[in-house]
């Protein structure tokens, strides 16, 4: 089973599509995580207004944090929380596309020892699409490093199925409070990881306002 782990902070406009993104999903072993961030807007009663239609295909998990934590704690609250053998990050200002996951367990169930896989973006905003350039399967944790530094796998924390097994032991939390902390992040998978695949093809939707800002990362506590 693969856990989409979700965090929610001032996404009103956009929580319903990246919601709805979920629930097309072709592939239905699937628990959802929503993380509520102390959003101050409208974005979990969105949500909530999506939550019965989910639950009819997936098991649906909400954690309501106390006050506002930062993104860091967010994830990692949904870690923790997480039953699946996989999680995936999904930030809730983006959508996945319909067979995302699918083609993510696929690779998981060709490549059975493998510790990560990274999937290809479509980036809304620029109309342009972010594929990989490493191999499908790369194995060693030299080759995976020279990878990440040669910039052929992209460092945001999204997109990515990273067995559980693989991110605990690994001690792989998030640094809380952190600015950046997806550098951080891949940067320890890269270091870690002795196996790693690729979905080359675009299997995230990836929103950039009009001012060439990522969505994610405005208004939100790191």
């Amino acid at each position: 089973m693969v856990s989409i782990i979700i965090p929610i902070y001032n996404v009103q406009d956009y929580i319903n599509d990246c919601l709805y993104s979920v629930y097309i999903q072709t592939y239905s072993e699937i628990e959802v995580i929503l993380v509520n961030d102390c959003t101050p807007d409208n974005s979990m009663s969105i949500a909530h207004s999506n939550i019965e239609k989910l639950k009819k295909r997936f098991n649906v998990k909400i954690i309501d944090h106390k006050s506002n934590k930062g993104l860091s704690a967010a994830r990692n609250s949904g870690v923790k929380e997480a039953t699946g053998e996989w999680v995936y990050f999904l930030d809730s200002d983006d959508e996945i596309t319909p067979d995302c996951i699918e083609c993510f367990v696929r690779l998981a169930e060709r490549y059975l020892s493998v510790d990560f896989i990274v999937g290809g973006i479509r980036v809304i905003g620029r109309n342009i699409s972010y594929r990989l350039t490493t191999s499908e399967y790369v194995i060693g944790n030299d080759n995976i490093l020279k990878c990440y530094i040669s910039g052929m796998w992209y460092e945001m924390a999204w997109n990515k199925l990273i067995r559980k097994e693989y991110f605990v032991s690994n001690n792989l939390w998030f640094k809380e409070g952190l600015l950046h902390e997806d550098q951080l992040f891949s940067y320890q998978l890269a270091t870690t990881a002795l196996t790693m695949a690729t979905v080359n093809k675009p299997t995230y939707i990836y929103k950039m306002r009009m001012s060439g800002a990522i969505t994610s990362s405005n208004g939100r506590k790191n």
